[in-house]
């Protein structure tokens, strides 16, 4: 994502009370060399936060498994988030995190059925673009309730949704966005662990945790790193 520099490091420390950013790397999408990884190790940093929305997230994600680097990587990789990550990174791509959408846990009562049906359907699992269904039903219901598509009628029952989905449930705030937290949507952390996706254990102290989902492995080099500290 964005313009490439990552052929060099950036090192900083800007604190902002909940923790120092050791180093800043932007990548270009066509990269496929990576020493930002090794910058951000170099640097001390105790994890990599990564946003990555292209395949780019396939040779970095590899690379870092590689070099064992000791610091877990976390934050948002679409190419992790999808079922043929573990070949694609020949298994290099273990304890990976990233952000998903839909995963086969109860969110709600939908969220398994659509998983299973997607992925019947589709031979994949679904992520955070198989989110146009709910919309199209979250829409639907709207137009129900309203009885016209007249958008002078309809905004308003839109304003007053209450609607159980598949990847929670959504209630708009007052600037018209999706309520976030506990009992509405939360989004999901997936790990890979062994050549298996996992939704890890949500945070406990927010109350957030789903039937299915499992607790959150640090890579063995990680640990093994600390422990000579």
């Amino acid at each position: 994502m964005g313009r490439s520099n990552g052929r060099r490091c950036r090192k900083e420390a800007s604190g902002n009370g909940h923790g120092d950013s050791r180093s800043l790397e932007t990548f270009s999408h066509s990269d496929r060399h990576f020493r930002g990884i090794i910058c951000n190790s170099e640097a001390g940093a105790h994890i990599i936060f990564i946003t990555f929305s292209s395949s780019v997230g396939i040779p970095f994600a590899k690379q870092a498994g590689e070099l064992k680097i000791p610091a877990p990587l976390v934050g948002i990789n679409v190419e992790a988030q999808k079922d043929g990550f573990w070949e694609a990174t020949g298994g290099k791509g273990n304890y990976g995190v990233t952000v998903n959408t839909y995963a086969r846990v109860k969110i709600t009562d939908k969220t398994i059925p659509f998983f299973d049906k997607y992925k019947k359907e589709f031979k994949e699992a679904p992520n955070y673009t198989a989110g146009t269904s709910d919309a199209i039903y979250l829409l639907k219901e709207a137009i129900e309730k309203a009885g016209t598509l007249d958008p002078e009628k309809l905004v308003p029952q839109l304003e007053k949704s209450d609607y159980d989905s598949a990847a929670g449930r959504i209630v708009f705030d007052k600037t018209h966005d999706v309520t976030w937290g506990p009992k509405y949507v939360t989004a999901l952390g997936t790990q890979w662990q062994d050549g298996k996706k996992h939704v890890r254990m949500a945070s406990r102290l927010q109350g957030i945790t789903y039937e299915g989902a499992v607790p959150y492995k640090l890579p063995d080099w990680v640990v093994e790193h600390y422990k000579k500290k």
